[in-house]
């Protein structure tokens, strides 16, 4: 499978020591129009397109010409593991691309990515789904004082639904609810769907992770998510990066950037004012409230013991189990757990 892979990927690389006709020829036979540009160790260098070939040979450049001088050094790239498959297609949807190259942290090209292979059918995954919904959602009050906040409607369509019809896309036949405040609401609701859910219970309010105890025996791996959080990712990329990671606790999270207000001041090792950083920006990883984790981890959850899911990921860490995080665009992300941030929301 990795030879193949090679293989693929040869077929659409070139060397800037590489000439306009050898060029030409690689377009012909790959049939798209753009190929990438490596060095001897197959780091990434840069795009020639045929449309860089073009203005050449309209300049009248001679097709044993080098390609060195001619091809884009600022080229589009996406870094291994980094985005969801919903961002590469965004890429390929709003730009003219036909290939986007994949590359490590030291620019090593891993993978080549295509429009039309991209944007193939989906591949269904059995992989039952969490969805956290026994919180009382003091954030959304008043609505939450007459239903539980799971029933909160996006253009009309509670949330809750929203979030099991993205994971049925992907093939998740079965959905767990955890719970609680305002149950026999979101009981009677769901009485009137079509959509068959199996409940988790808390007759106490266990946290954001202690009922998943009540799933100790299953063997399985689990989506877990919380009920405030849409996403627009593909879930057979993030299960598959799981499995071939070896994670049993693969955490998604999305980057955010954070402005301080003030200047911040900057000290040395000894204490000793150095400068200040004028309303200094922070880049940081967010946990967005969706999980895949092994079922293994809930063994180490007591019965009827409240948990958050911080505390669980610690444990986890404690007891040698591999944890991992898995990034997506933050633009893939809808929290609507407040209200500041329900009502930025215009439409999914």
């Amino acid at each position: 499978m990795v030879n193949n892979q090679r293989i693929i990927m040869k077929k659409f690389l070139i060397t800037a020591n590489n000439t306009i006709k050898e060029a030409l020829t690689k377009l012909q036979v790959t049939g798209y129009k753009c190929l990438i540009v490596r060095n001897e160790k197959n780091q990434l260098l840069g795009t020639l397109s045929d449309g860089d070939v073009r203005k050449a040979l309209i300049k009248n450049k001679p097709i044993f010409t080098k390609i060195k001088d001619l091809y884009q050094k600022k080229p589009m790239f996406i870094f291994e593991h980094n985005f969801s498959s919903t961002y590469k297609k965004n890429l390929f949807s709003k730009n003219d691309y036909g290939l986007i190259p994949i590359v490590d942290k030291k620019y090593f090209i891993k993978n080549i990515i295509c429009k039309d292979k991209l944007l193939k059918k989906k591949i269904k995954i059995d992989v039952p789904a969490v969805i956290m919904a026994g919180g009382k959602g003091t954030r959304l009050r008043p609505f939450t004082n007459v239903l539980p906040k799971p029933l909160i409607p996006i253009n009309g369509k509670p949330v809750i639904d929203i979030i099991i019809e993205n994971f049925k896309n992907f093939g998740v036949k079965e959905i767990y609810l955890s719970i609680n405040y305002k149950s026999k609401i979101l009981e009677s609701y769901f009485k009137e769907s079509k959509t068959k859910i199996k409940y988790l219970k808390e007759k106490i309010a266990l946290g954001t992770a202690g009922i998943l105890n009540n799933l100790r025996n299953s063997k399985k791996e689990f989506f877990v998510t919380n009920c405030d959080t849409i996403l627009d990712i593909n879930y057979n990329e993030l299960y598959e990066f799981h499995k071939k990671n070896k994670h049993d606790f693969t955490i998604v999270v999305t980057s955010k950037k954070f402005k301080v207000p003030y200047g911040v001041c900057k000290l040395d090792n000894e204490g000793n004012f150095e400068k200040i950083d004028e309303k200094p920006k922070n880049d940081l990883l967010i946990s967005v409230g969706l999980y895949l984790i092994n079922s293994k981890i809930f063994k180490q959850i007591s019965k009827n013991k409240y948990i958050d899911m911080n505390s669980l990921i610690d444990l986890s860490l404690n007891h040698n189990f591999k944890v991992g995080v898995f990034q997506v665009n933050n633009s893939s992300w809808k929290d609507v757990g407040k209200w500041e941030d329900f009502r930025k929301i215009k439409h999914y």
